[in-house]
């Protein structure tokens, strides 16, 4: 398999793994330039499209076209593949009340994912909004029938990229079985990585902290000015219980970097014990911090060396 693009049939993510970028069907391309193009591999981020969220519902136009303009701009880059960190769009998978949006916004989604992505291959990584904030196994299912796999690796270059499903992560109790069946593949997958002296990038919605590994569940309160709203801070990083299982596991690893959305703004942090770059990113739809509408390009050099940097939209300030 090559590697997934899920707004095609004919790339999803199954069995927990695709071969990656570097074993892409190169059609007439120079094998000097695929050489060239398995030594350095560049991506882009795309983090929060949230179709429905800027009109909460009731249109979602301006989102749709944000997308647009941040699939097009990464595309001028050539990267090797668009991952997309989760959140697609705003509706709730259980707000039966408004499952004909929901389906229409996945709908819009899909088409301007897969019209203007072009042969650019597109990862998935589910959000909360996608799955619910306490994932069921249905919720599971149905996000696996129109996306393909919630968690899988694939190889990036000279190294490995595992997206992880954060939601089972986030609360685990209607799944439980779903989330130890999901840490027990990662710590497979991080001991194989290792082994095989291959650097690591994770993917995955929800960030692991504010601040550092061994900050509190209660760390306070957020004011999103743009909604006039104030809400814990706790939603937007992993309970420390899971966190302390995940630190756990990434110590002595190979992980280098984690990347994430869920903020809607960006966000870096350089943490210690374990060392771990975390990578946020501001959202393409609708931004609630500082940072603009934007997407992240992200290079990876031959020794696994990371460089990043975001890229605002232009005219994307809402307020």
């Amino acid at each position: 398999m090559g590697i997934v693009k899920v707004c095609n049939r004919r790339w999803r993510p199954r069995n927990r793994g695709c071969s990656g970028v570097s074993d892409q069907d190169v059609g007439e391309r120079e094998e000097s330039a695929l050489e060239a193009e398995r030594e350095i591999v560049t991506f882009g981020i795309i983090a929060d499209p949230q179709l429905g969220m800027l009109k909460r519902n009731v249109e979602w136009t301006e989102e749709e076209e944000r997308l647009r303009r941040g699939l097009a701009a990464i595309r001028r880059q050539s990267p090797a593949f668009i991952i997309v960190l989760g959140d697609l769009v705003q509706v709730f998978p259980e707000d039966e009340n408004k499952r004909a949006i929901r389906e229409h916004e996945i709908r819009d989604v899909r088409q301007t994912l897969q019209s203007c992505s072009g042969d650019v291959p597109v990862l998935i990584v589910a959000g909360n909004h996608d799955l619910g904030n306490a994932p069921t196994q249905e919720n599971l299912k149905d996000f696996r029938n129109l996306w393909g796999d919630d968690y899988y690796s694939f190889d990036l270059g000279r190294c490995r990229g595992i997206v992880l499903n954060s939601c089972l992560f986030f609360n685990p109790c209607n799944a439980p079985r779903e989330a130890e069946a999901q840490f027990l593949w990662l710590k497979e997958q991080l001991d194989k990585a290792k082994g095989e002296r291959k650097p690591v990038l994770l993917f995955m919605h929800h960030a692991f902290f504010w601040s550092d590994w061994d900050e509190p569940d209660d760390i306070g309160v957020l004011h999103i000015r743009p909604l006039n709203l104030d809400t814990p801070k706790g939603h937007f990083h992993l309970p420390r219980a899971q966190r302390d299982r995940l630190r756990d596991l990434i110590t002595n690893s190979t992980v280098s970097h984690s990347f994430h959305g869920h903020l809607h703004d960006n966000m870096v942090v350089q943490a210690s014990d374990p060392c771990l770059e975390q990578v946020v990113t501001s959202a393409t739809g609708f931004p609630l911090g500082d940072a603009p509408a934007g997407f992240r390009m992200v290079r990876v050099d031959a020794a696994g060396a990371v460089e990043h940097q975001f890229c605002a939209l232009p005219n994307s300030d809402i307020l």
